[in-house]
């Protein structure tokens, strides 16, 4: 690419003249961008990431003055639309055709928008509009990252004539020159005007004290810059002159016996619902401080927030778990139109629908619309809003503060009273990553804990926010070792707006960005399927899938070149593991007749050299607690039954199930393997245990808060208790269950129980199939599948080796294939080196 010799390149707010003496440029007045890379020295490199503007010679008269990426209220289109907009001036003497030019926000594709027979007068302004729906001629047909990014003017002969990086950007703020001499600045939109309100940087009030738990109370000041006036809130809303002026210094108290605010509204539930309910008393408070500081020209701060907790003993009341301290202004909550946390208009435009009075009647709420239920699109933010994060450790510890969206986040829950929240980080509101070690067992591919995130979720318990609250942690942290991606997660109290908000699970946030900060993969290159539909990816990705889906549900999967081809685009190990765990379990939310949910999968579209980067599809757990007798005893085997229809996409697993040998057998193995390992009463008793300890002691606060009402009569009776107890009892002899259900739909035959022993436990051990158990001196039991072969592996350790099979297997290979037909033992020997 070409562009023109510049005067100045203002690279990272220095301009730097005559880049290069030496440099010998066309006749043209024009340059390779590579050449002036080259001819340029110096400790930062020179890219097109960090030129803020090119600034043109005269001949290239026309230029961009300013860009405005997040147009709220300003300048409207002639369709009564507001949009992103560049704004162009000619600093001319003549009017200047720009016809044939190009503007695009990727300096690889220059002409994604190109100018028709346009003209703009001498020293005059030309607005832009641009929006990537765009379908009229004179709006560019891409939308301006508000996040920041580059915007690139292109002659004709495709000279790069002006670009202007133009950073992230508050809404209705705009980038660009008040002085063609001085560099570009955040101000005040202008559009079609000179450019005349640099918007002064103003840091905020400084807080006396920082955000922590204190034992007593204190005064907090706060100091502003000179000529400016301090305007604070202390209910979350957002600061501004009309706010409480700032004159003295605060009292910090302990506010717990005021009344109730945000946790006495009562339409963050449907008004019919069981789980409409207010708490009868005082619930624990803390205090939110929401400060700006305002110059004599109006220009306002960023928003300074504090978090006080006075008078709460963490270890003593919250277990010494986290504690998130939310800031979102009420209107964004509860707003009729707009608020995210209420039943607002939808609801009430659901109930003008005569067919819905059944729905509503039967308080089927999974059926019902609201403003909670609705959801964020690629395209439309509406559903997200600005909220404040301090989250403190255990300890008391700040962990970190920021600046964060919030969305409601999952489906039917979105109508449980205390909802999930999806916290997200962009640029837009400070920073796009939380640098933070959030989940010390969430870890990197290498074994690193995780030290980044884009977005993380404070999960309610969902299906089992009422029941237990545990089940989906548990049941994930059982099959962490599986050949399938699982949320990792910590407990964590929440309060929002300084009124307690009860007991959550911070959980990862399954999207491209986990994949990448797990693997290391690239976010361009991840595509995720969710439910049969795409998530992540480009359209040609879903086509891939749907061909995946077409291809087995048209072929006969007992053809051994069609199960290969399948391995080739399935990891079926991956495969037999998610759906060997869902069935195990019972999870009676992921397969139906004709639907499938709660599945996601996901794979690189262009493969790379690992082995999870092998272009494979594979698959992540989620949602796993309608499971385990969750609402009662029910049926045993319904995952299995409905496991079986063909219907939905989950066909894949399916027919593929009940035409091929080689895969059931896989599957029957994966099962057996996971019931002698992951889901023994020893291992699953002591899973359980481990949450029922953190999340007992927290139960009757939380329940005091959210109810319902049936659930605050049940506070006192072992209710909680017993449920824990149907949770765990749901392992017992599920295993001989399971398998004689599996035989009954004719998958597998009888079973036999194996005994492997090793001649010394302290020389080496014993894999079999997928599973690594612990063999102590009495040898370990498992039950498997007769007629399935078992691979059975011997494993010396250092300063050993293998001496030999004796029972099942004889000979010296390490690795055996061997079948039951009856109870069977296998000896691995070992011997000193």
């Amino acid at each position: 690419m070409k562009v023109n010799k510049a005067k100045y390149i203002l690279l990272s707010g220095m301009i730097l003249s005559a880049l290069s003496p030496a440099l010998t440029y066309a006749e043209d007045d024009t340059c390779n961008i590579a050449d002036i890379v080259s001819s340029y020295r110096s400790d930062e490199p020179l890219s097109l990431k960090n030129v803020t503007s090119c600034a043109p010679d005269d001949i290239y008269a026309v230029k961009i003055s300013e860009v405005c990426s997040d147009n709220v209220s300003g300048k409207t289109a002639s369709d009564g639309n507001r949009y992103d907009w560049i704004e162009l001036y000619n600093g001319s003497a003549d009017a200047v055709s720009l016809r044939g030019y190009g503007l695009s926000d990727n300096v690889d594709k220059p002409y994604k928008f190109t100018f028709p027979d346009v003209t703009i007068s001498a020293y005059d302004y030309l607005v832009i509009f641009a929006d990537k729906e765009a379908s009229d001629g004179m709006t560019a047909p891409f939308g301006i990252s508000s996040d920041g990014e580059g915007i690139f003017l292109t002659a004709p002969d495709g000279t790069l004539t002006y670009s202007l990086n133009v950073p992230a950007l508050a809404e209705d703020t705009s980038f660009g020159y008040y002085k063609w001499d001085e560099s570009p600045s955040v101000m005040k939109p202008t559009p079609d005007k000179v450019n005349s309100s640099i918007l002064r940087y103003l840091n905020g009030p400084v807080f006396s004290a920082e955000s922590g738990f204190y034992k007593d109370s204190f005064s907090v000041k706060l100091t502003g810059s000179p000529d400016c006036e301090i305007y604070y809130t202390t209910d979350g809303s957002v600061p501004t002159a009309g706010s409480k002026h700032y004159t003295r210094p605060i009292k910090i108290t302990d506010r717990s016996d005021k009344p109730n605010d945000i946790s006495a509204n009562r339409t963050a539930t449907y008004p019919r619902s069981a789980m409409n309910y207010v708490p009868a008393e005082n619930i624990t408070k803390s205090t939110v401080i929401r400060a700006v500081e305002i110059d004599s020209h109006g220009q306002v701060s960023d928003i300074m927030t504090r978090s006080y907790f006075v008078g709460i003993d963490q270890e003593k009341q919250y277990n010494s778990m986290p504690v998130f301290s939310l800031a979102v202004d009420p209107d964004d909550l509860f707003d009729y139109d707009t608020g995210i946390y209420t039943t607002g208009k939808y609801y009430d435009y659901f109930k003008s629908g005569g067919r819905n009075f059944g729905i509503i009647n039967n308080d089927e709420t999974w059926l019902m619309a609201a403003n909670f239920t609705q959801k964020c699109t690629p395209d439309d933010n509406t559903w997200e809003k600005a909220v404040h994060v301090d989250m403190f450790e255990g300890d008391g510890s700040l962990g970190f503060s920021q600046d964060m969206g919030v969305r409601i986040f999952g489906a039917s829950s979105r109508a449980n009273l205390q909802k999930s929240l999806k916290l997200i980080a962009r640029k837009k509101y400070g920073s796009g990553k939380v640098d933070y070690e959030l989940i010390p067992d969430a870890e990197t591919s290498d074994g690193d804990t995780l030290g980044k995130y884009d977005s993380f979720i404070l999960r309610c318990g969902a299906n089992d926010a009422s029941w237990t609250k545990l089940r989906d942690p548990v049941l994930q942290e059982l099959v962490r070792d599986r050949d399938f991606e699982t949320q990792c997660g910590r407990p964590a109290i929440a309060f929002l707006n300084g009124e307690y908000w009860g007991l959550y699970q911070i959980t990862e946030d399954y999207s491209d960005n986990y994949i990448h900060n797990r693997y290391g993969y690239g976010k361009d290159n991840t595509v995720i399927i969710k439910n049969g539909d795409l998530e992540d990816g480009l359209q040609s990705d879903f086509d891939d899938y749907k061909e995946l889906v077409k291809f087995v549900r048209n072929n006969d999967m007992s053809v051994r070149e069609n199960y290969e081809k399948l391995g080739e685009i399935v990891d079926l190990q991956s495969m037999a593991d998610y759906h060997a765990s869902q069935i195990y379990i019972n999870n009676q939310d992921v397969y139906g007749d004709a639907w499938m949910n709660n599945t996601r999968m996901w794979k690189l579209r262009t493969p790379e050299d690992d082995a999870q980067g092998d272009g494979r599809w594979r698959y992540m757990l989620y949602d796993t607690e309608y499971s385990t007798y969750l609402y009662g005893r029910g049926g045993d085997f319904d995952a299995l039954k409905n496991a079986m229809f063909e219907n939905s996409d989950s066909v894949i697993f399916s027919k593929t199930l009940r035409q091929n040998k080689e895969f059931r057998e896989l599957f029957l193995n994966t099962v057996m393997d996971l019931a002698n390992l992951n889901y023994t009463k020893e291992n699953t008793d002591k899973v359980i245990d481990k949450y029922y300890e953190l999340y007992s002691p927290l139960m009757e606060e939380h329940v005091k808060r959210f109810g319902p009402e049936w659930r605050v009569r049940n506070l006192y009776n072992g209710f909680y208790t017993n449920q824990i107890n149907t949770f765990r009892n749901f392992f017992d002899g599920r295993r001989e269950k399971l398998a004689k259900a599996l035989i009954s739909y004719g998958l597998g035959r009888s079973t036999s129980e194996l005994t492997v022993t090793v001649n010394n436990n302290e020389w080496g051990t014993v894999t079999i199939n997928t599973i690594a158990p612990e063999i102590n001196s009495t040898g370990w039991k498992g039950l498997y599948f007769n007629d399935c072969e078992l691979v059975i592996t011997a494993i010396p350790y250092d300063g050993y080796e293998f001496d030999g099979w004796s029972g099942l297997a004889n000979g010296r290979r390490k690795t055996v294939r061997v079948k039951l037909s009856e109870a069977s033992s296998i000896k691995a020997k070992f011997k000193k080196k």
